[in-house]
C-alpha cells in the first residue's frame, strides 16, 4: 500500500469513529482545558549580609506615597547585634532597601531586640519605634526609642529618662490623659532559683511640646510570684482592659529557666490590674475559673475573634524549646466582657495540635469583617515541612476553618523556616499580604500576595 492510501484510510477512519464526514455526524465539542491550579506569588524581600535572622516584623509609610513599606527586625544566626532594615514598596510587588537613609547613625552594636511598638510619644502625628526586649542587660546594651522625623527617618532618642530605662519597653497610657506612657519592664535576679522577679516600672509623659519630650519616672510594681516558678522570658507583654473599669491592665506569659535552660514545666499567665494610681496588681486568679499555665508562650495578640466587642487574647505558643521541639497547642482565651475569661483550644486542625509555633499574625485574610488567624510553625510533632503556615478563617463567632495552605515546592523541603510574621495590605485592594521573616541567613524572607479573595 502506498503512503498516500495509507494516510487516507485512516483520515476516514478516525473521522468515522468520531461521528464526522458522513451524514448524520455531529460536530464534536473540544473537551474544556482544565483550569490550572492557582500558583501563590510570592517575593522574595531583600536580604542583608551578617543578619539572616528576623525577629519582628511591623509597617508604616516611610516616604508617604500612600503604600505601606516594611520594617523587618534583624539579628545575626547566633543572635549578635541588631539591624533595622526599611523596605520600600515600589507598588509593583518589589521592595528596595533604603535602611540607610531612614534609620542612618542608629547603630547595630545593640541585644538583639524581640518586639518593636509604634506609637506617637511626643504627639506630633508621626508613630515613634519602641524596643522591646524578652531580656534587659547592660552588656551588649539595650537599643533606646527612637523618635521619627519629619522626613520619615528616624534618630535615637535623647530624653535621659528614657535613656535610663532603655531595654524591655512597651507602650501603655496607664493614666488615661490621652497621650502615650511606656512600662520598663524588668527581671531582677535572673535565673535565682528563689529570689527572681519582675518588676514593671511606669514612666509618665509629661510631653507639652513635641520638639521637648519630657517623661517621669514614676512607682515601680513588684511581681508576687518569685523565684524560677514565673516566667523567665516574656516576648510580648500586651495592654487591654481586663476588668472594664476603663484603665487599660497589663498581661504577659512566658518560659521558665532553670539551671541555665529552658524549663520544661509551665507557668502561669500574669494579669497585672492598674489601680489608677499608676501602680499595678498581681490577680490573675479572679479572672479565670483556673488560671492558665504554658510551657512556652511565644506571643500573645489582642482582637475580638467571636464577635462579641470584647477583646479575647490569642496565646500563641511554641512548646519546650529543646530537640526534638514537639510543640504546644495554641490557645483563644474568650473575654465574657463582665470580667472572665474562658480557655479555648478548638480542634486539631485548628488550635490544639503539638505545633512550635514560632510567631503567628492576626487580621481579615479573606475581608469578610472578622479577625483570621496565621500560625507559623517552624517544627512540631504535627506539622509537616509543606504545612508550617496554618491559615485559619474565623467563622464569624469564633470558630475557624483550616484553609489548607501549602508552601509553594521551593520552601517546603523542610530546609526553609520563618521566626517573624506580619499581615498588611501592600497593594491597596484590601487584602493583606502575608509576610514572612526568614529563620537565618539560609531563609529568604518572604512577601506572600493575598490573590484579592482571601486566598494566597
Amino acid at each position: 500500500m502506498n503512503k498516500q492510501l495509507f494516510l487516507g484510510l485512516v483520515t476516514a477512519l478516525s473521522l468515522s469513529a468520531c461521528g464526522g464526514g458522513g451524514s448524520g455526524g455531529t460536530t464534536p465539542t473540544p473537551t474544556p482545558t482544565p483550569s490550572p491550579t492557582p500558583e501563590t506569588n510570592v517575593s522574595i524581600i531583600p536580604s542583608v549580609a551578617g543578619y539572616g535572622l528576623v525577629t519582628d516584623i511591623q509597617h508604616i509609610d516611610f516616604n508617604a506615597d500612600g503604600l505601606q513599606d516594611l520594617i523587618l527586625v534583624r539579628t545575626s544566626d547566633n543572635y549578635v547585634g541588631i539591624y533595622l532594615q526599611a523596605l520600600i514598596n515600589n507598588g509593583d510587588e518589589t521592595f528596595i532597601d533604603q535602611s540607610t537613609t531612614y534609620f542612618a547613625g542608629i547603630g547595630n552594636n545593640y541585644r538583639w531586640i524581640e518586639r518593636i511598638y509604634l506609637e506617637d510619644i511626643n504627639g506630633d502625628g508621626k508613630k515613634d519605634i519602641i524596643p522591646h526586649l524578652d531580656l534587659v542587660t547592660t552588656d551588649p546594651a539595650s537599643m533606646p526609642v527612637l523618635i521619627a522625623n519629619n522626613d520619615g527617618s528616624f534618630s535615637l532618642t535623647t530624653n535621659s529618662i528614657l535613656l535610663a530605662n532603655t531595654g524591655a519597653l512597651f507602650p501603655i497610657d496607664v493614666d488615661k490623659d490621652g497621650d502615650i506612657d511606656l512600662s520598663s519592664r524588668n527581671v531582677t535576679f535572673f535565673g535565682d532559683l528563689t529570689q527572681q522577679n519582675h518588676t514593671l516600672k511606669v514612666l509618665i509623659n509629661n510631653t507639652t511640646d513635641s520638639s521637648n519630650i519630657s517623661f517621669a519616672e514614676g512607682p515601680t510594681t513588684t511581681n508576687e510570684v518569685i523565684g524560677s516558678a514565673n516566667s523567665a522570658f516574656v516576648f510580648t507583654p500586651m495592654v487591654l482592659d481586663v476588668n472594664n473599669d476603663t484603665y487599660p491592665d497589663v498581661v504577659y506569659a512566658g518560659p521558665r529557666w532553670v539551671d541555665n535552660a529552658f524549663f520544661d514545666g509551665t507557668a502561669p499567665l500574669t494579669v497585672l490590674v492598674n489601680e489608677q494610681n499608676n501602680t499595678f496588681t498581681e490577680d490573675a486568679g479572679i479572672y479565670f475559673s483556673s488560671v492558665p499555665a504554658y510551657v512556652h508562650t511565644r506571643e500573645l495578640f489582642l482582637a475580638d475573634f467571636d464577635g462579641n466587642n470584647e477583646q479575647d487574647i490569642l496565646m500563641v505558643n511554641s512548646g519546650y524549646d529543646v530537640e526534638p521541639w514537639n510543640g504546644e497547642s495554641n490557645v483563644i482565651l474568650f473575654n465574657d466582657g463582665a470580667g472572665m475569661f474562658t480557655e479555648h483550644t478548638g480542634s486539631s486542625t485548628t488550635h490544639d495540635y503539638q505545633g512550635m509555633t514560632h510567631s503567628a499574625a492576626v487580621g481579615d485574610i479573606d475581608a469578610d469583617g472578622d479577625i483570621d488567624i496565621v500560625y507559623n510553625d517552624l517544627l512540631g510533632a504535627d506539622v509537616s515541612n509543606d504545612k508550617k503556615l496554618r491559615l485559619l478563617a474565623n467563622d464569624g463567632d469564633g470558630s475557624f476553618t483550616n484553609q489548607d495552605f501549602t508552601l509553594p515546592s521551593a520552601y517546603n523541603d523542610g530546609s526553609w523556616g520563618a521566626t517573624a510574621t506580619h499581615l498588611v495590605d501592600l497593594d491597596g485592594d484590601n487584602y493583606p499580604e502575608l509576610i514572612l521573616g526568614g529563620a537565618g541567613s539560609s531563609d529568604a524572607s518572604l512577601v506572600i500576595w493575598n490573590d484579592g479573595s482571601g486566598r494566597y
